[in-house]
């Protein structure tokens, strides 16, 4: 470590994802050294479509060290493959066996044993954990250099997926087996806060939302043309059952309104041709359906600026999805978007709390089409909507202020560790 940075407090952040596939994680990275502490991050190269955006990132950001463990698939096919074999042989032990030899987590993250192993060789005055694969990593590294550790919990992990499910009892393994060891927890909201508060009643916990710098804000384009309607949605991956479908079926039911739909992300072929064929079936033409490629953060809010919607769909059959609330939420308010929400228990809570949106209630097409037909008819409510969203981005949900909230939270913990 050079001179410059030898008397800073360390901070070690862990995640089995790559920095531009966990926004929060490089948020949080970013802001933490421009605080003044020494920042490192491990971090593991799964999602390749980052590469380009990581490398651009690592320049931008040169204080930080950004360091890559476990194997490449294109750049390591034989360590990586070997690394697969390893993932399977691990899944079989744990359905023979149960949790033998940290079977649950080796089975569901693919690099958890060499972030642990490359965590325990760097010392640091606090550790922090994103993702489930960076659990044995802080909780190691914590022990053996008797410095605090804290987990984010971004998801509620053991909502991800359905009770009976063999995913759910792998995260109650892992779970049970390392928040005793945390210092404090993060959340990334209210309601997941409060699940997990239920289940670990004795553990410090400090929210900090999604959300994004001011400094990625670019001014909506007052001169967006009232029609068509253009609706907005995006997410690392476009897939099913994320109620894209049922946007595009009550677009449909709007047979003389002129709307146009944008879906930013990755997305297979057969995949984006079922929603081409699902929109030509309800009798929309196929260049009101836009796909875009994954962007960075910058373009992101840019493109969305240039839309009059933001789209927030999330479905509350899966716990996780009910209780949180997304990036979407807060790069919609950035770029000065209006908002249709469906009405799960977060967004819900949030929505009331704003006027930047409408409401709509999950498996019922005619209430999105309540929702689209409203804002078609009243253009003067969609631009109030819209400049309230810039309003309450710049006076209260943005990254500087969460971030605040954040600081204090570690700064608090390390001193307290270290009294």
């Amino acid at each position: 470590m050079s001179t410059k940075f030898k008397d800073l407090k360390k901070v070690l952040i862990v995640t089995s994802a790559q920095p531009t596939a966990n926004p929060r994680m490089k948020k949080e990275a970013i802001s933490l050294n421009e605080a003044g502490y020494y920042v490192t991050v491990l971090y593991t190269p799964i999602s390749p479509w980052a590469d380009t955006f990581d490398d651009n990132l690592f320049k931008l950001q040169n204080n930080i060290r950004w360091i890559q463990v476990g194997f490449h698939a294109k750049k390591q096919p034989i360590l990586y493959q070997l690394a697969l074999f390893r993932q399977r042989f691990y899944k079989v032990v744990y359905y023979l066996g149960g949790d033998i030899n940290g079977a649950a987590l080796k089975s569901l993250v693919l690099f958890s044993q060499e972030l642990r192993r490359k965590a325990k060789r760097i010392k640091a005055d606090l550790y922090i954990g994103h993702n489930l694969g960076s659990f044995p990593a802080i909780v190691s590294a914590s022990k053996k250099f008797k410095s605090p550790c804290i987990y984010d919990f971004e998801d509620f992990h053991r909502g991800e997926g359905q009770e009976n499910l063999l995913h759910f009892r792998k995260v109650i393994s892992i779970e049970n087996c390392y928040v005793k060891y945390l210092s404090a927890a993060i959340s990334s909201s209210p309601l997941i806060e409060i699940a997990y508060q239920n289940l670990f009643p004795n553990l410090p916990f400090q929210t900090v939302l999604n959300c994004f710098s001011q400094d990625l804000k670019n001014y909506k384009n007052n001169l967006i043309p009232d029609l068509p309607l253009k609706l907005f949605w995006f997410s690392q991956t476009i897939g099913k059952n994320r109620g894209i479908e049922e946007v595009i079926i009550a677009m449909g039911r709007l047979k003389d309104c002129q709307i146009e739909l944008t879906l930013l992300g990755n997305i297979l072929e057969d995949q984006k041709n079922e929603f081409i064929n699902l929109a030509i079936n309800n009798r929309i033409n196929s260049t009101s359906l836009i796909f875009l490629p994954t962007v960075s953060e910058y373009e992101l809010v840019l493109i969305s600026s240039q839309h009059h919607i933001g789209l927030a769909t999330e479905v509350s059959n899966i716990i996780n999805r009910d209780i949180c609330l997304t990036n979407k939420l807060f790069i919609y308010l950035l770029a000065g978007n209006a908002i249709i929400y469906s009405n799960t228990k977060a967004q819900s809570l949030f929505m009331h709390e704003l006027e930047v949106g409408l409401l709509y209630n999950q498996n019922n097409i005619e209430s999105i089409v309540d929702c689209l037909h409203f804002y078609y008819l009243n253009p003067d409510i969609l631009s109030l909507h819209s400049s309230n969203a810039t309003k309450i981005a710049n006076s209260k949900y943005n990254w500087n202020n969460e971030f605040t909230k954040l600081n204090s939270f570690i700064s608090n913990i390390i001193l307290k560790h270290q009294a």
